[in-house]
C-alpha cells in the first residue's frame, strides 16, 4: 500500500531540486557588485498599473523644487539629487529653483525650510495641495528628502499620502565601512550610505 510522502520528504526533496539550478548559474565577473553599488537611483520603479488615489498628491512633470535664496551649496545639491530620482526612478521631469517664489509652474511645488526649533534630526513633511519640509538642520533635511523617495518606492509611483509626518532618526551616528573596498568610497557609494542614513565613514589608519 503506497503512502503520501511526509512533509519533511517532500521539504528534501524540493531542496534537493534546487540544488542543481543553483549550481548552473553562471558565476559573477568579479567586482560586478561595484556596479550596483555605484547605482543611488534605481531606472524605472514607476509601476505602470499605480494610480492617485483622491488621498494622494501626484508629483508630475513641471513640478518644483522651490529653495531658499540663501539655500547652502550642500542643500542644492541635495535637491538636485531628488530631482535625479524623480526623473530616473519614476519619470517625472521637475525642476530646481532657488529663491524664486512666483511664477513656478501650476504643477505644484516642493518648498523647504530650516527650523532650529525642532529636536535635533527632526524633520517634519506636509502633504496637501503640494509638499513642504521643516528640518532641525540641512542634515535633517537631506533625510527627509530620501524619506520622500522611500515613499514613492513603497507607492510604486510619484504619489504621497496627504497628511503631516514627524520623524527622528532614533541613532545621532551611524557608522560604515567601505563595501566597495577597503577603504574606497567613490561619490555614488557615499551617496548611497547616506540615503541608507549612515552618518559616518570608519577607515584605517597606521602610524598615527
Amino acid at each position: 500500500m503506497k503512502t503520501k510522502p511526509t512533509m519533511k520528504l517532500l521539504f528534501l526533496s524540493l531542496i534537493a531540486g534546487s540544488v542543481p539550478m543553483a549550481w548552473s548559474d553562471p558565476a559573477e565577473e568579479s567586482y560586478a557588485f561595484r556596479k550596483r553599488l555605484e547605482c543611488v537611483h534605481e531606472k524605472d520603479r514607476r509601476d505602470p498599473a499605480a494610480t492617485c488615489a483622491a488621498n494622494e498628491f501626484e508629483v508630475k512633470d513641471g513640478f518644483s523644487i522651490v529653495l531658499p535664496k540663501d539655500a547652502s551649496d550642500f542643500v542644492y545639491r541635495v535637491a538636485r539629487d531628488f530631482e535625479d530620482y524623480l526623473a530616473v526612478s519614476m519619470g517625472v521631469m521637475p525642476q530646481v529653483w532657488r529663491g524664486r517664489g512666483s511664477g513656478i509652474g501650476d504643477q505644484g511645488s516642493l518648498k523647504v525650510s530650516v527650523d532650529a526649533s525642532l529636536r535635533d534630526r527632526e524633520y517634519r513633511i506636509e502633504v496637501d495641495d503640494g509638499v513642504s519640509i521643516r528640518a532641525h538642520d540641512e542634515r535633517a533635511l537631506a533625510q527627509a528628502f530620501y524619506r520622500l523617495e522611500d515613499r514613492m518606492n513603497l507607492r510604486g509611483g510619484p504619489f504621497l499620502k496627504r497628511g503631516i509626518e514627524n520623524r527622528r532618526p532614533r541613532f545621532a551616528v551611524r557608522m560604515t565601512h567601505s563595501g566597495y573596498g577597503n577603504d574606497i568610497f567613490p561619490d555614488e557609494h557615499l551617496s548611497q550610505m547616506a540615503h541608507y542614513g549612515m552618518t559616518a565613514i570608519l577607515v584605517f589608519l597606521d602610524d598615527i
